[in-house]
């Protein structure tokens, strides 16, 4: 028999629901505040605005969702952004006020609404570093780093440790941009009203604590805490795929006791030896978790992720159980520091450094699958690795540059991805690479995956193509010089010297004025139009660098109107052309 879950709304006003609940607990599958300016500036001037309101009604301002919590606390399981932002300006408000009347009752008030119960500093409870720096701005006394950051003359050194504690604080900086906002907004009400600062700041903490309007729900019950939480964020920040993963792996961990949800937060906040302690940026934890998936479990679109991680936690829980949450856990942090590795092109992932230059990711995808699987550990891995990376180099490169689907490119690697896993490739480097680029010509059954295209169809694609520092075109001119240095003569793979990023500056400066015609014509251009067109082209590059050969003995050079004739130029391009149709085959 199903049961309906119950569901209770009200509208309150901030004052009623902190009076209401002796505890606020912010989970911990909960993200850290994050808050920017922008967010905390139009919540401001929404207090403001409805403060000045002639009919003395406040407005609303969103929702929160509770649930049940322990020891006769709630959770927030939507809303503590909001929730955190508004008690942090009530605090800011009240410790102004109290500045200016030092026996303030309304202030006094108010920090018994942030005061926590039973010994507690906040009736609010964030999680363990917001904590440390959430209580300490909510108190009426000073206390902590607020204590020598705000009482008297510290030294410079406690100064100094102090605004280290809090230098990466979202909750510190919220705190600043408030308190900002209310001395620009006390200036300029006096030019316009004259209103004493006092009267200002008692209005406006009226306003925060009897005039804002939230709705208030309560669930009976954690039923899908992080869908409820993705459903009603509509106000604040996005959520990010790895603040989605992250939570559900830690509400998962949760029914198995308190130390298992302990690693779980280790695995991912970690600043050490966590996710985070490798992939700084929110866009690259999430392109990573996106890259781990592929190269474990095959291709999925960005707008199932979630679903994928959150079904593969589900089963991990319910048939492994807590071993097996901690074997992802250190999973998803072993393979999240090679990639890391890769997008610095650090180490032995050096030859990775044209991919990365050109933004390519799906060349991670099989690299990774190489690295967790058992081929992988053995005194050939490194000339292993090379050889494959080398040939996603140029397979990446002649697809993008022969316009393949991106769908097309993924679905491909993600298959290679799985036969490494299988173990379907050869164990020596040289043979793996064969059976690679063998993967990438005979393409599959019906041949709609993985065939690159043949030289023929490439070569045509790279005389129609445009030539600038950021086309495909120069890509391939990048990729031939790579070559030059990565493979003279016929001992390829003995040492990968990492790309000369010199070799892939423009030798040509497009601000110089262009040849006369008669310049022009004499060698052999038809007009200031056919010289425009080639002098951006390939041969213009090829010419340029002097380990490369060069069918004329001077370099084309703008500046001083030297260049080798127009056929020179295009049988380089088409000779160009043809040299890195034949790198496939290198």
């Amino acid at each position: 028999m199903n049961t309906v879950m119950a569901i209770e709304a009200k509208a309150m006003t901030l004052g009623e629901i902190l009076r209401e609940s002796k505890s606020i607990t912010i989970p911990r599958y909960q993200r850290p505040y994050k808050w920017e300016r922008k967010l905390i500036e139009d919540i401001f001037e929404d207090v403001l605005m409805y403060g000045a309101g002639s009919r003395g009604v406040g407005g609303f301002m969103g929702s929160i969702v509770f649930c049940p919590g322990s020891d006769g606390a709630v959770d927030v399981v939507d809303g503590q952004q909001r929730l955190t932002t508004l008690t942090v300006m009530v605090a800011a408000v009240a410790r102004r006020l109290l500045a200016e009347d030092s026996g303030s009752v309304l202030a006094d008030e108010a920090f018994d609404l942030l005061r926590g119960s039973e010994g507690q500093s906040s009736r609010m409870r964030h999680k363990t570093f917001d904590r440390t720096i959430y209580e300490p701005l909510v108190s009426k006394e000073l206390v902590g780093y607020m204590e020598v950051l705000w009482g008297g003359n510290p030294s410079l050194s406690s100064q100094i440790r102090a605004e280290a504690l809090v230098k990466e604080s979202k909750l510190y900086q919220a705190y600043q941009i408030l308190d900002q906002l209310l001395i620009e907004s006390l200036e300029s009400e006096k030019r316009s009203s004259g209103t004493t600062r006092k009267v200002m700041y008692e209005r406006l903490l009226g306003t925060l604590i009897n005039k804002i309007i939230l709705v208030r729900i309560k669930a009976d019950e954690h039923t899908d805490g992080i869908r409820i939480f993705e459903a009603l964020n509509t106000i604040g920040e996005p959520l990010t795929i790895e603040e989605l993963v992250k939570s559900c792996h830690l509400m998962h961990s949760a029914k198995f006791g308190r130390a298992a949800e302990d690693f779980a937060v280790a695995s991912w906040e970690d600043r050490l030896g966590g996710l985070h302690a490798f992939l700084k940026k929110d866009s690259d934890r999430d392109k990573y978790l996106r890259t781990y998936w592929l190269a474990k479990h095959g291709v999925v679109t960005k707008s199932r992720l979630y679903d994928g991680y959150a079904e593969l936690l589900l089963k991990l829980s319910e048939k492994g159980g807590k071993a097996a949450l901690a074997g992802f856990g250190d999973e998803i942090k072993e393979a999240a520091k090679v990639y890391s590795e890769m997008s610095a092109t650090k180490g032995q992932w050096g030859c990775l450094g044209l991919l990365e230059a050109f933004g390519f990711e799906m060349h991670k995808v099989p690299l990774l699958a190489l690295v967790s699987s058992k081929k992988y550990e053995d005194a050939q891995s490194r000339e292993r690795l090379m050889r494959l990376a080398f040939v996603l180099e140029v397979v990446l490169i002649r697809m993008s540059l022969t316009e393949q689907s991106t769908a097309f490119i993924e679905k491909s690697f993600c298959t290679l991805a799985e036969r490494i896993r299988s173990g379907q490739f050869a164990t020596l480097p040289t043979a793996f690479e064969r059976d690679v680029r063998f993967y990438f010509s005979s393409g599959s059954a019906n041949g709609s995956i993985h065939r690159v295209p043949d030289d023929e169809t490439f070569m045509r694609r790279v005389e129609r193509a445009s030539v600038s520092p950021k086309s495909e075109k120069w890509k391939l001119f990048a990729l031939r010089l790579e070559c030059e240095m990565k493979f003279p003569g016929i001992e390829h793979y003995k040492s990968l010297p990492p790309l000369d990023e010199r070799k892939l500056e423009r030798c040509i400066e497009s601000s110089s004025e262009p040849p006369t015609s008669i310049f022009l014509r004499d060698y052999g251009f038809r007009d200031l139009r056919d010289y425009e067109d080639l002098k951006d082209s390939l041969g213009n590059f090829y010419f340029w660098d002097p380990k490369l050969k060069k069918p004329s003995a001077t370099p084309f050079n703008i500046v001083s109107h030297k260049c080798p004739r127009r056929d020179d130029v295009v049988s380089a391009s088409v000779r160009l052309a043809k040299e890195a149709a034949n790198i496939w085959r290198v």
